[in-house]
């Protein structure tokens, strides 16, 4: 549940650099000279950051299985746990 937080605060800093290196390099309008829609660019870029975060999540896993391999936290007690 720690991580919960930094995921959306990940996912807010990447919507908000969207479109920052594009413009800063001034290759924003040659991106939109392509026959691409810019609705193509912009569901394109939101999936490469939807697969990046998923792969921190696939990061963070091993490092939250210890704790059920070591024997120190039942499946049980995981699921019991209140998330407030």
């Amino acid at each position: 549940m720690t991580l919960f937080p930094f995921h959306l605060d990940h996912g807010a800093a990447t919507r908000r650099r969207l479109h920052q290196p594009r413009a800063r390099e001034g290759t924003l309008g040659l991106l939109f000279l392509t026959p691409l829609r810019p609705q193509d660019v912009v569901i394109a870029k939101g999936f490469a950051h939807g697969l990046r975060a998923m792969t921190l999540w696939l990061a963070v896993i091993p490092t939250l299985i210890i704790p059920f391999l070591v024997g120190g936290v039942g499946w049980r007690e995981a699921l019991l746990v209140d998330p407030r």
